[in-house]
C-alpha cells in the first residue's frame, strides 16, 4: 500500500487507509475498525482529513474525489475530473478541496460538492501540491519541471522556472514565507519570499517574452492581467509593458484595433508614456497583415487574404511582399476557385522569381483554370525541363498533354490531391 494512502486524523484519535479494494477503512488507534467506507468503483488513490478532523476525502481510479464524515457517511460525490486523482489536500479552514488528476488539471471544490475552479497550465502530470498557511494560494509542482502558484480564485500567479527534472515534492514553509521544492533533478530550491515576489520574479522573466506580449492562447492573456495586477512594476512598467504588447500584436497579425487599445490602456498607467504614432504603427503593422493574408487563404478564406494583401499595402506604400507570399496567395486562391482574382500574385511572385520551379507551378495551374491554356503549358513545359524527377515529369506532362486534347486536368480531385500536398 502507498504511504499516502493512510492518515491520521489532525487530533490523532483515527486512522483512515484506502485499498485497491474499492475501500476506505476508518481505525481508532487501539486497532478497532470502526467503519468500511464503500463507494468507490475502482481503486483508492489519495486521502486526506481535513484540518478541523470532520471530513475524510478520497479520490480514485474511477476518476472522482468522495466527501465522508467520520461516521463513514458518504457526503458527496465531486465528478470532474477526467482521469485517475492523484492528489487531495484541505485547506486549512477546511473550506476547500484542491485535487490533482492525471488529467493534468488541478480542481478546487468547496465541502459542499461544487466545482469553483479548473486549474489549467501543467503541460505534464501533476506531482505534488500544498496550500499556503493562510489558505489563500496553492503551489504545484509536476512532471513539466516547474511550479506554479495559484490563487483560490483560480488565476495562475506565477510559473516558477528552475529545476531541470520533474518535481516531485514541495512545501510552505509555516509562515509562508517559503516554498521548498524537491526535484529528479537531485536537488531541492528554496524560494524565499512571498506569493508577490514570486509573481514578480516569474512576470520579470516574461516582461520581454513573445508568448506573453503577443498574448494570443486565452492561458497567456490571463497571465499577460496577471502581471499586471500583481507584480511589482511601477505605473511606468506597466504602461511601457501594454506598448510592448500593442506593438507585438500589431506585428505578429497586423491588428491595430486591439494594438490601439493597448496603447490607450497604457496611457492611463502613464500619461507621458512614448507611443508610436499612426503612421509608425501602421508601417509595423503591414508585415503581420501579409502573415496573415497567408493563414486566411490556406484557410480558404480568398476574399478576407485579398483585403489583407490589400491593406497591407495602403498601410506602407514602400512594403516588400516577398515572392513566396504572392505564390501563396496565387496557389492557394486558384485551388479555392479564385484563380482570376489572384492572378495578379501569380504574376508577381514569377516576376520575382522567374526560375522557381514551385512559383511556375503556381501560375501554371492559375492559367490552366482561367482558360489561358498555352501560358499554361508553357509553364508546365517549363518545369519539365528543368526537373531530373521522373514522377514529377509524367505528372507534368500528363497535364501537358491534357490540355493540348481540350481537357481539364485540375479536376476536383486532382485539386484536393494538390491542396494535400
Amino acid at each position: 500500500m502507498n504511504g499516502k494512502l493512510i492518515k491520521f486524523s489532525p487530533d490523532t484519535k483515527y486512522i483512515v487507509s484506502g485499498s485497491r479494494d474499492n475501500t476506505l477503512r476508518l481505525w481508532d488507534t487501539s486497532g478497532k475498525l470502526l467503519h468500511t467506507l464503500n463507494g468507490h468503483t475502482s481503486d483508492v488513490t489519495a486521502l486526506a482529513f481535513s484540518p478541523d478532523g470532520k471530513y475524510i476525502v478520497s479520490g480514485s481510479d474511477d476518476n472522482t474525489l468522495r466527501l465522508w464524515d467520520t461516521n463513514g457517511k458518504l457526503l458527496h460525490t465531486l465528478n470532474g475530473h477526467t482521469d485517475t486523482v492523484r492528489w487531495l489536500a484541505f485547506s486549512p479552514d477546511t473550506k476547500y478541496i484542491v485535487s490533482v488528476s492525471d488529467d493534468n488539471t488541478l480542481r478546487l471544490w468547496d465541502t459542499n460538492d461544487k466545482l469553483l475552479h479548473t486549474l489549467n497550465g501543467h503541460t505534464n502530470d501533476v506531482t505534488a501540491l500544498a496550500f499556503s498557511p493562510d489558505g489563500k494560494y496553492i503551489v504545484s509542482g509536476s512532471n513539466d519541471n516547474t511550479l506554479r502558484l495559484w490563487d483560490t480564485k483560480g488565476k495562475l500567479l506565477v510559473t516558477l522556472n528552475g529545476h531541470t527534472n520533474d518535481v516531485t515534492a514541495l512545501g510552505f514553509s509555516p509562515d509562508g514565507k517559503y516554498i521548498v521544492s524537491g526535484s529528479s533533478d537531485n536537488t531541492l530550491r528554496l524560494w524565499i519570499g512571498n506569493w508577490q515576489g514570486w509573481l514578480t520574479v516569474g512576470c520579470d522573466g516574461l516582461h520581454e517574452h513573445p508568448t506573453l506580449l503577443e498574448a494570443k492562447t486565452e492561458d497567456a492573456k490571463a497571465a499577460a492581467i496577471t502581471c499586471l495586477d500583481y507584480a511589482d512594476w511601477s505605473n511606468t512598467e506597466k504602461a511601457q509593458f501594454l506598448v510592448k504588447q500593442g506593438q507585438a500584436i500589431a506585428k505578429a497579425d497586423g491588428d491595430t484595433k486591439t494594438a490601439e487599445a493597448k496603447f490607450n490602456q497604457a496611457r492611463k498607467w502613464d500619461s507621458n508614456v512614448a507611443i508610436p504614432s499612426k503612421t509608425e504603427l501602421r508601417h509595423l503593422a503591414a508585415p503581420g497583415l501579409v502573415t496573415q493574408a497567408e493563414k486566411l487563404v490556406k484557410d480558404g478564406k480568398v476574399k478576407e487574404a485579398l483585403a489583407a494583401h490589400t491593406e497591407a499595402q495602403n498601410f506602407d506604400s514602400n512594403l516588400k511582399i516577398t515572392a513566396i507570399s504572392w505564390d501563396f496567395l496565387c496557389w492557394y486562391g486558384s485551388l479555392r476557385g479564385y484563380a482570376a482574382d489572384v492572378m495578379f500574385a501569380c504574376e508577381k511572385a514569377v516576376a520575382l522569381e522567374p526560375e522557381d520551379a514551385d512559383i511556375r507551378k503556381s501560375r501554371g495551374v492559375a492559367r490552366a483554370l482561367t482558360g489561358n491554356t498555352q501560358g499554361a503549358i508553357e509553364d508546365f513545359e517549363t518545369l519539365i525541363k528543368s526537373t531530373y524527377d521522373k514522377q514529377l515529369k509524367v505528372q507534368r506532362q500528363g497535364w501537358v498533354d491534357a490540355l493540348r486534347a481540350g481537357k481539364n486536368p485540375f479536376t476536383e480531385e486532382e485539386i484536393q490531391r494538390l491542396l494535400e500536398e
